[in-house]
């Protein structure tokens, strides 16, 4: 995750993935949080009604070194595309994955004035070239929305991980894991037995096991090749927003895949005709 460093580059792949026969996924590993199913489970039964808007956040105190995160020809980008990605696709999945139509947001990168002395080596100092604190608005057909924060140099300690998602019937959120109904003018507790969190090491590992086993019974991917460029182009288009300080329309990838998928039926066919 993100799929590429940006659409074109997930358009390209989504391309070649088509004229395979492969099983195909991208790694957004947050859906098999615990938390995550508990309130998918929440939303799917329709306790929470139809989902009107959710918030998000990922905020670390510390700048992922371990990774080329800090280097954008080599990750796409920076607190968006290496954390809050992860939190973008999950709202999404969890509201039903409707059309995002417009994105708006703000980013600024506050290394080396904060955590500068956190470098490993001048070398990663110096391609130190992407943003470190984001906040991102986008807007879905349906009138759904959504809003998200992201960074690395965020000043309270430890690690901030949370969503809430509201629906025209209950709330729910996390962390921690909780379902709030209104009944007779009051908020109710509707939680219940349901337990879970958004542990982001133990959700890694459930998402291989899903996918080995998904691979070995022959199962479809969970994350659908269309969900995963739908979320690069929310990327793309929260990154043209900050860089141009204005609102934009998220790019149009689905006619993009289904013209590439006409293109690709018509050349097999035209492939088959020559071979016979």
């Amino acid at each position: 995750k993100p799929m590429a460093a940006d659409l074109d580059g997930a358009l390209q792949i989504a391309r070649a993935a088509q004229r395979t026969d492969s099983f195909f996924t991208v790694g957004f590993n947050l859906r098999h949080a615990t938390a995550a199913r508990a309130i998918k489970a929440f939303a799917d039964s329709g306790g929470l009604g139809v989902p009107v808007c959710a918030r998000g956040s990922m905020l670390e105190t510390e700048i992922p070194w371990w990774g080329p995160h800090h280097d954008r020809a080599l990750s796409g980008g920076g607190a968006i595309a290496a954390t809050a990605v992860h939190m973008i696709d999950l709202l999404m999945w969890l509201a039903g994955n409707p059309r995002p139509v417009t994105a708006t947001a703000s980013t600024t990168r506050l290394f080396p004035r904060k955590r500068g002395s956190t470098a490993p080596d001048p070398r990663r100092a110096e391609r130190y070239d992407v943003e470190d604190l984001a906040f991102g608005h986008v807007r879905f057909d349906g009138g759904f929305w959504l809003s998200i924060e992201g960074g690395w140099t965020w000043d309270e300690p430890g690690w901030e991980c949370r969503l809430a998602l509201v629906g025209d019937r209950a709330q729910a959120s996390a962390e921690p894991l909780r379902f709030w109904a209104e009944r007779d003018g009051k908020l109710v507790d509707v939680t219940g037995s349901a337990s879970g969190d958004l542990d982001f090491p133990s959700s890694v590992w459930r998402e291989i096991a899903d996918v080995v086993d998904r691979v070995r019974s022959g199962q479809p991917p969970e994350m659908l090749l269309e969900h995963a460029v739908e979320v690069q182009a929310v990327v793309d288009a929260l990154y043209r927003s900050a860089s141009q300080g204005r609102e934009v329309t998220v790019d149009d990838f689905r006619r993009a895949l289904a013209e590439t998928a006409r293109l690709e039926s018509s050349s097999a066919r035209a492939r088959e005709e020559v071979s016979a």
